[in-house]
């Protein structure tokens, strides 16, 4: 790159055709680079959510559990969002659980529970139910 602005140097290597097409966009980008040096060194404060996370699948089902971490990197018990993909229809059918004590209910065998889950057939279940104990080992919920 020659003494060029980022700028000059990508406006050199678009076709005329292609540079006109998008001449309010270079306008647009000359302006800012005028302004960027104001920006430099400088980032927008954020606070920015850590997650751990697990799967399960197979031809029928895909169970995606993520938890949140805490800024020290440990697990915020209770923080598992499950994302469960039924795969038997054509048009597969996706739920998102939160719930810990759900969880643990339908683990646990609780059948007011594990009615939220009664479309599933038995292998259905079993997987779930066998994916929770792993969350539970885990101690994530």
């Amino acid at each position: 790159m020659k003494n060029q602005t980022p700028v000059e140097w990508l406006e050199e290597q678009l076709p005329i055709r292609i540079r006109n097409m998008h001449s309010d966009d270079i306008l647009k980008a000359k302006e800012m680079e005028r302004g960027a040096g104001q920006f430099l060194g400088e980032f927008e404060e954020m606070k920015i959510t850590q997650f751990l996370g697990c799967v399960f699948e197979n031809e029928n089902y895909c169970i995606e559990a993520t938890i949140l971490t805490g800024e020290d990197g440990g697990i915020l018990k209770g923080e598992v969002d499950i994302e469960f993909t039924d795969k038997r229809f054509e048009k597969w059918r996706v739920e998102h659980w939160d719930n810990a004590l759900w969880m643990i209910a339908v683990y646990e065998g609780v059948e007011e529970s594990i009615m939220g889950i009664e479309h599933l057939d038995l292998r259905g279940i079993r997987c779930v139910r066998g994916f929770f104990k792993n969350l539970i080992d885990k101690g994530w919920i």
